[in-house]
């Protein structure tokens, strides 16, 4: 590939926690950056582990961020012993061996030994007191630092076993054995399916008649064996609709037991007639089934490890331990010539961890009197959307919102301006994962040439189950600008909904691992990354799901109805940097396609803005306060306004245009009535709001004047 979406830092010596994680990822693993504290410095935790090279010099290019490794992701299980005593003796008295392995020293002394999990086993969290098996979260691995709070210091990880990770010894599951009964593991056994009908289902809309609604349930029980989590799957592919509730799925799942004739292949069939290639899906799953039977998570091999692309370095030995680890761990037996890499040239840092930490303070510390403004804005449309930034439009069913996003994309890869606002050129990827049939339609009935730099991807997507689509979108929007050489400064996730996978929206934790994976992409492509989502059944509440989405968010934008028939608008809700005192109207304006196979009209829509005023004005509130901007206005632009020409139907007219945010500034503190109650920053941007949208006020650019 010709071109990155990551900064090229160079391994060097004095980047040894960089060049570190490129090694474990060339085994395999699944890396993290983590703080000195240990928690998680990426969105998602763990679960928003990754592998990719270019990704990892994003992350530790600036030597900010430790190093961590997630153990399921990297198929991984690490033996966490922090009291030596307690662990010799099970070992004794369970007449177990310690296999030799690779094996890290933690900043409080205790060990960590390093398995190759085996596929499908069940790890007990504890195999005694004081010795802990960490199987499904992360440890943190050489040669970072982080603080101990067991041994209240800040120490380091260093190896003191270079040696391959070996396969895990049986009788680490011998705690485990006695929870691992029939159904879980043949619940196990079944992922794969439940995988498959998860795919399945993104192509069979829930919101359907009732019986048609019934009937995907008991094709969903049937492919399931009517287990829990085939329950979850109905469940969270419900509540992607508006029709039916939760509590009737609890009600009729134990009934289906009855019935026998609907299974995986009546789902299939469902799906194949929405267009689904199930012949597809049942590669996927087959391949899926495969890998973990072959156990396809890396060799973990130290001594096989090319190293052709990487700097050798790196996980520096600490000999005064790895010379005395047969000592500490009998059982292990004696270790062989361990790799101890000296490093080449460089000035030592300090010794104290806390003096290394200060030093890198001092180098970023900034004077308030040495502060300089940043006037450069980075806006992808200028005072409504920022580059680098994760922002949502959601409203209601009908209200418009994928061809108001369609429209936004289009004028960003075209380069043209957005009802007036002036845009950032660049390459945009719409995921069109719910109009996947109609989508090709809305793109001809766009009211501009279509932009050849919007590429639409007419396919639902997971980012819940796990990091395979995110993965791919990551790939093919790094392939895109090694193609056209050109960044990509927009991805569209079209709807968030039917990019939820089996995912429970209403659950904080899921939204969070879904969140995690939209802003790795962010990222990861450094491009903006633009959600479409509904409102719930009360949309006065906002955006459906748990609150957790609203609050990762740097900008939102509704989309509501008006109480003019066929205008909607679109306001700022939410902007972490920029001002939410926008908005415009727009129709859906219907376009003749063409004629199908019978001469009937085929059509489309596209989205037209509207001056709200025209016709019947909207339904207004607050007038005492719009009455008093307005006399305030008319006073403030006698002394502080310039000149201004509009186009009018009787042609051009010169108006007297203010700054909106000096006259805003302006009306601090002043009385709204004599009452002693002033008016309020809210309520003048509220104010200033309606009248632009009664046409009273015009407005562009930061700008507002009296329309004539």
């Amino acid at each position: 590939m010709s071109a990155s979406a990551f900064p090229q830092a160079q391994p060097t010596p004095k980047n040894k926690i960089l060049n570190a994680a490129l090694i474990y990822a060339a085994m395999g693993a699944k890396v993290l950056p983590c703080k000195m504290d240990k928690s998680p410095a990426i969105e998602g935790g763990f679960h928003s582990a990754f592998g990719d090279a270019d990704q990892i010099r994003w992350w530790f290019s600036d030597a900010k961020y430790q190093l961590a490794i997630a153990c399921e992701l990297s198929g991984l299980v690490v033996v966490d012993v922090d009291d030596m005593t307690a662990y010799e003796m099970c070992l004794r008295m369970n007449g177990w061996t310690m296999p030799k392995t690779y094996t890290v020293k933690t900043p409080s002394g205790g060990l960590h030994f390093y398995f190759k999990a085996r596929p499908g086993a069940v790890y007990p969290g504890k195999l005694c007191p004081g010795v802990d098996l960490k199987s499904k979260g992360y440890v943190m691995a050489p040669p970072s630092q982080a603080y101990s709070k067991r041994a209240a210091v800040i120490g380091q990880y260093s190896v003191i076993a270079m040696e391959d990770v070996a396969p895990a010894p049986d009788w680490l599951e011998a705690q485990a054995s006695s929870s691992r009964s029939t159904p879980l593991a043949l619940a196990t056994e079944q992922v794969s399916d439940h995988e498959e009908v998860q795919e399945l289902l993104k192509f069979v809309s829930p919101d359907v008649p009732y019986d048609k609604w019934i009937s995907v349930l008991m094709a969903i029980h049937g492919a399931t064996q009517g287990s829990g989590q085939g329950m979850d799957l109905a469940i969270a592919w419900s509540a992607q609709g508006e029709m039916f509730t939760p509590g009737e799925i609890n009600r009729k799942w134990p009934g289906f037991n009855r019935h026998k004739g609907l299974t995986m292949s009546s789902l299939a069939a469902m799906a194949k007639e929405n267009g689904a290639d199930v012949s597809e899906i049942a590669r996927r799953a087959k391949l899926r089934r495969q890998k973990r039977l072959m156990a396809d998570r890396g060799e973990w091999n130290f001594a096989g490890l090319d190293l052709t692309n990487v700097t050798p370095i790196w996980l520096e030995v600490d000999p005064e331990v790895a010379d005395n680890v047969a000592m500490l761990v009998p059982h292990m037996g004696e270790t062989e010539e361990v790799f101890k890499p000296a490093l080449a040239g460089g000035t030592k840092a300090p010794d104290d961890p806390v003096m290394r930490r200060a030093e890198q303070f001092r180098h970023v510390l900034l004077a308030a009197d040495k502060a300089k403004a940043n006037l450069q804005q980075n806006y992808l449309i200028k005072r409504i959307l920022l580059r680098s930034s994760v922002a949502m439009i959601f409203g209601p069913s009908g209200t418009g919102k994928t061809f108001y996003a369609l429209a936004m994309a289009n004028c960003i890869a075209g380069g043209r301006p957005f009802d007036g606002h002036k845009v950032f050129q660049g390459v945009v990827i719409y995921v069109s994962a719910e109009g996947t049939g109609s989508i090709g339609n809305r793109l001809m009935a766009l009211s501009m040439e279509r932009s050849p730099k919007l590429k639409v991807l007419p396919l639902a997507i997971d980012l819940h189950s796990n990091d395979i689509d995110l993965s791919a979108i990551l790939a093919l929007g790094k392939d895109i600008m090694a193609e056209t050489g050109e960044k990509i400064a927009l991805v569209v996730i079209d709807t968030l909904a039917r990019s939820f996978g089996g995912g429970d929206e209403n659950a904080a934790s899921e939204m969070n691992k879904v969140v995690g994976r939209i802003t790795a992409l962010k990222e990861a492509l450094d491009t903006t990354v633009l959600i479409v989502h509904h409102t719930g059944k009360d949309a006065e509440r906002g955006a459906r799901g748990s609150s957790a989405l609203n609050a990762a968010m740097e900008t939102t934008i509704e989309i509501k109805r008006t109480d003019k028939a066929g205008v909607n608008q679109a306001r700022a809700t939410k902007q972490r940097d920029l001002e939410t005192d926008w908005n415009h109207c727009f129709e859906l304006v219907p376009v003749e396609l063409g004629e199908d196979e019978d001469g009937d009209p085929v059509t489309s829509c596209r989205v037209e803005f509207v001056s709200a005023g025209s016709g019947k004005r909207l339904k207004l509130a607050g007038g005492p306060v719009q009455k008093k901007v307005l006399a305030l206005l008319r006073e403030y632009a006698v002394k502080n306004s310039t000149d201004h020409q509009i186009e009018t139907d009787e042609g051009a007219v010169t108006v007297r245009k203010v700054d909106r945010q000096a006259f805003r500034s302006s009306l601090k503190g002043v009385s709204l009535d004599g009452s002693g109650k002033t008016l309020e920053t809210r309520n003048v941007n509220d104010a200033i709001n309606s009248l632009v949208a009664q046409n009273i006020l015009g407005e562009a650019d930061g700008a507002i004047w009296l329309n004539p």
